[in-house]
């Protein structure tokens, strides 16, 4: 199969070429090469290329669905979505629920046809009772379990030697434990940012550190912010933050210093916290309070008592606010 790339303000492949690029499978050389010469000939990358290019195979308008794409007209929704998938325990892909019965995974036809024929059996039973075809769903469903309710976890205050953001009397405080070292919690900082924009005058959102042992670098750069802490107070401890998230992968002593500098800090003092470990007992307190309320992972989030595991998107986390706000 020939590829090809034609060029006449946009990108269009040849149809039959559409299902290799959209499915990730690997491409010929040289429709690989055709991808890239377009990309570069037209300043756009080889995904937007193909986007456009399957969209015109699929008769949809290109120029709508890139305002919606680059717009994020439909996060919200999906944000949703993924938060009621983590409710119902779908942490994975595929998941399926069969007139509410869970099934996991790419499975074989024959585990989705043992769960269609329960359904339909169950069906049937209703429908011989004199239930109406367009109610049988409805009454399966009545058996069914609704979503668990939220996992809650018992956390005590943080003092005033804890670095926050956002309302200082706030109705909901958010504690998060976090490293900065962890990746998952460098991600979830957007989604932070967004819940302190929504909710400026009700959210409070403390910093609680948790580095673990795994990785090499998180304890002293935990210590590091801590000193930031110290000697600037919130602005300082975010700044420094914000420059840890931003460098993960450069957190060895040096960097920690560099950094200190760059921001303004006393490097005379920065370096004398650290060599004399002056933060450890204070990072090791917050690791022990997560410890003891099973904290096991990072980013971990209590809300008000409610507890959300992993950098999960932010509907998991209005939803908690809601129902905070609600019981404050």
């Amino acid at each position: 199969m020939r590829a090809s790339l034609k060029t006449s303000g946009t990108k269009i492949l040849k149809r039959g070429t559409i299902h290799e690029v959209s499915t990730n499978l690997r491409l010929s050389d040289e429709l690989a090469e055709a991808l890239r010469e377009a990309a570069v000939r037209s300043g756009r990358s080889q995904q937007a290329i193909v986007r456009e290019a399957i969209a015109k195979q699929l008769g949809l308008r290109w120029e709508q669905l890139s305002v919606a794409i680059h717009s994020d007209r439909y996060r919200e929704r999906l944000d949703e979505s993924g938060a009621l998938a983590l409710v119902f325990g779908a942490n994975g892909t595929p998941h399926f629920f069969i007139n509410g019965r869970h099934l996991v995974g790419a499975q074989p036809y024959e585990k989705f046809k043992q769960l269609v024929d329960i359904g339909l059996e169950n069906a049937r039973r209703l429908l011989a009772q004199g239930v109406s075809r367009d109610k049988v769903f409805r009454e399966l469903m009545k058996a069914g379990k609704g979503a668990p309710e939220p996992e809650r976890k018992q956390v005590p205050s943080a003092g005033p030697d804890s670095p926050f953001k956002g309302a200082a009397k706030a109705k909901v405080v958010i504690q998060e434990f976090s490293d900065f070292q962890c990746p998952f919690c460098s991600t979830v900082t957007t989604t932070v940012d967004q819940i302190l924009k929504e909710y400026p005058k009700d959210v409070k959102l403390v910093w609680r550190h948790m580095p673990m042992p795994f990785h090499a670098n998180a304890a002293l750069a935990a210590e590091a912010a801590q000193e930031a802490f110290e000697q600037k107070g919130n602005p300082g401890f975010w700044s420094y933050h914000d420059r840890l998230f931003a460098n993960q992968a450069a957190l060895a002593r040096p960097d920690l210093e560099r950094y200190a500098q760059e921001l303004g800090l006393d490097l005379g003092r920065f370096r004398r916290a650290l060599d004399e470990r002056s933060h450890k007992a204070r990072v090791e307190r917050d690791f022990g309070v997560g410890q003891s309320a099973a904290v096991a992972a990072t980013p971990g989030f209590v809300i008000n008592g409610y507890f959300v595991s992993g950098a999960q998107p932010y509907a998991a986390f209005d939803k908690l606010i809601k129902l905070a706000l609600k019981g404050s």
